[in-house]
């Protein structure tokens, strides 16, 4: 009887043994082919990107890499463009008018939307999504950038800049300190 119960033993072991080794197995296939999609996805998209800069060469432009160095010299080292949804936040119009999006919010605000101190731009939309909720007046901060007479901003932005000086002011006229 302990010949059999020592055979059962050793039989439940070397099945146990083998599923783990499987199970180990499996997981390592699959740790591999993520780290291959994952390494395809990079490729593909610096692919697709780099193929999407040759067909817009200009003149004496001979490769990709260099036609995205010279649009990142014409851009300067800050872009205006929404880090996250990529429009221009600063577009040249024809015809001189202009929809901008230049603004201030104040450091906690900036934060919560989960930027760093100079890390790029944001659309409002794009600040407004990540913080989850629309901003007020009281986001933004108390700066000359962000005085309402501008002309050359966006309506949604003159209308916040709007609340924002509604907020300073009555600030202001309650003695209270920005």
């Amino acid at each position: 009887m302990n010949d059999l119960d020592d055979a059962m033993r050793r039989a439940v072991d070397e099945r146990l043994q083998a599923r783990l080794a499987e199970n180990r197995e499996r997981r390592s296939n699959r740790r591999r082919r993520l780290a291959e999609l994952s390494e395809r996805r990079r490729h593909g998209l610096a692919a697709r990107h780099d193929t999407k800069l040759a067909r817009h060469q200009e003149n004496d432009m001979t490769s990709a890499a260099e036609l995205r160095a010279a649009l990142n010299d014409a851009l300067g080292p800050a872009t205006r463009f929404c880090r996250f949804c990529r429009i221009n936040l600063m577009p040249d119009t024809p015809g001189g008018s202009r929809d901008w999006q230049r603004y201030m919010l104040n450091d906690n605000v900036w934060a919560a939307a989960g930027m760093e101190y100079d890390g790029g731009w944001l659309c409002i939309d794009c600040v407004e999504k990540r913080l989850g909720r629309p901003l007020t007046g009281q986001d933004f901060a108390a700066v000359p950038l962000n005085d309402p007479g501008r002309d050359d901003d966006t309506p949604k932005l003159a209308d916040l800049k709007r609340a924002a000086q509604t907020y300073w002011l009555a600030i202001r006229t309650d003695g209270g300190s920005l």
